[in-house]
């Protein structure tokens, strides 16, 4: 039976030990729970029941886990604060405005992205960074610490990644830090273009313009492709009818990968 403990210094106030519930977060309730706090702020936006939007983003989360999981990523109630508050913050912007700006959205992924992960030690086999176990990341297929290395050094060691314009390759075998390839150039597997161009049909070529088509965000020249219409954009607008406020309403076909885009 629980006691009422009495404060030491304000002895008037009781306070009680009781109905304390400190086991771990479920899955089904970090679904509940994100739906909430996406759909307090969606639902009037895009004119739909909270009810019925609840319903569906609950369907997307469980679609969600259920991949990672079944990938040999568990959910981990450790990380889910972090992903839920990042959450509140974004959603909470659309009762000011009826959009989302790409920097804002994008830090709803990251926030969350080891909600679901996999414990690969150090130089494990992986696929992803969620793969891997606290802050290692998935480099050349194994999980490692990553380190930053100069202009031509190798890069041949797991984590080694290269600064901004060069890549990670090398013909010969030997994995050294290569300038990327510029416009015009020839482009493909083992040849990359420079961070602000984008490879097509073989060549390296301009990033394509707002309202364009796109496949994700490298191929736009706004860095961000709009992951409910597949156009290039710099933000997510919900108001009723738009892409994005089909998601949210039932009888939709539910995205697998988070917010409708991969990790």
């Amino acid at each position: 039976m629980c006691k009422p403990i009495l404060a030491a210094v304000l002895v008037a106030l009781v306070v009680t030990s009781c109905n304390r519930d400190d086991r771990p977060m479920t899955r089904a309730e970090f679904c509940q729970n994100r739906s909430e706090r996406e759909c307090s702020s969606v639902a009037p936006a895009c004119l739909v029941a909270e009810a019925d939007c609840q319903a569906t983003r609950q369907a997307w989360c469980a679609a969600w886990g259920q991949g990672e999981e079944d990938a040999q990523r568990p959910f981990d109630p450790a990380n889910a604060d972090a992903c839920l508050s990042r959450v509140s913050a974004v959603f909470g912007l659309l009762k000011q405005n009826l959009a989302i700006d790409a920097s804002n959205f994008r830090s709803i992924d990251t926030a969350c992205e080891r909600v679901f992960h996999g414990n690969a030690k150090a130089n494990d086999i992986c696929s992803v960074d969620a793969d891997c176990s606290g802050t290692l990341i998935c480099d050349k297929g194994r999980c490692g610490s990553l380190r930053r290395v100069d202009p031509g050094a190798g890069c041949a060691n797991i984590g080694e990644t290269c600064p901004l314009g060069y890549y990670c390759g090398g013909a010969s075998g030997v994995l050294m830090c290569i300038v990327r390839s510029g416009f015009g150039s020839g482009c493909g597997a083992g040849t990359i273009c420079l961070e602000d161009l984008r490879c097509a049909s073989g060549f390296c070529t301009g990033r394509v313009s707002i309202g364009l088509a796109c496949q994700d965000d490298g191929d736009c020249a706004s860095g961000f492709c709009e992951p409910f219409a597949s156009k290039c954009g710099t933000d997510v607008r919900f108001a009723d009818g738009t892409p994005a406020c089909l998601a949210y309403q039932p009888s939709v076909a539910v995205p697998v990968g988070q917010d409708a885009s991969t990790d």
